[in-house]
């Protein structure tokens, strides 16, 4: 497996994770769906779902700009992968709404305020958005990086960086999605 192989798959693994209806395409309603879903299972207060809305909404819009070049209000995988590749590859700010995207999900998912997010916190948000226990189980032991049973900002923030630039499968970040191809 190549490298660019490794960030494909996992790229297309996201995507079917935010393809929320199975039907091969994003949309808006997709990222909406997840707000909504993390928003009733987490019991948001206003506050934090506002943010997470504002983060997917703005995600959302930065991937269609790159990736709806037929402007039908859908992204193909085809699509999502180019437009991931080249926005993480080629404009140093693409991160900013993806790291935006990551403080609304941490603060949603740290609900005791401690400044980290446990096993059981982490489970609650994947849980919400679909993703199976085992996945879940999965990335939560590798993004714990010094092994003290939590997953800090830094360890989070580092992870989903990982998940799209790593060709590492060992890297923590690689295994957010499942099980890296290749390992």
């Amino acid at each position: 497996m190549s490298d660019d192989d490794l960030i494909d798959a996992n790229l297309a693994a996201q995507f079917a994770i935010h393809d929320t209806t199975g039907d091969g395409l994003l949309t808006a309603a997709d990222f909406q769906r997840h707000v909504d879903w993390a928003t009733t299972a987490l019991s948001l207060d206003e506050r934090r779902s506002q943010a997470l809305q504002d983060a997917y909404t703005a995600w959302w819009h930065q991937i269609r700009a790159g990736a709806d070049t037929d402007a039908d209000g859908a992204v193909t995988l085809p699509e999502y992968i180019a437009s991931i590749r080249s926005g993480v590859n080629d404009r140093p700010e693409y991160f900013s709404v993806v790291d935006q995207v990551c403080r609304a999900i941490f603060q949603s998912v740290d609900t005791d305020d401690d400044g980290s997010i446990s096993a059981a916190e982490f489970a609650r948000y994947w849980t919400a958005v679909k993703i199976d226990p085992d996945t879940t189980r999965t990335a939560f032991d590798h993004l714990d990086t010094d092994g003290d049973g939590t997953v800090s900002w830094a360890e989070f923030l580092a992870g989903v960086h990982d998940f799209f630039t790593s060709t590492d499968p060992d890297a923590p970040g690689t295994w957010l999605a499942g099980r890296p191809p290749s390992v």
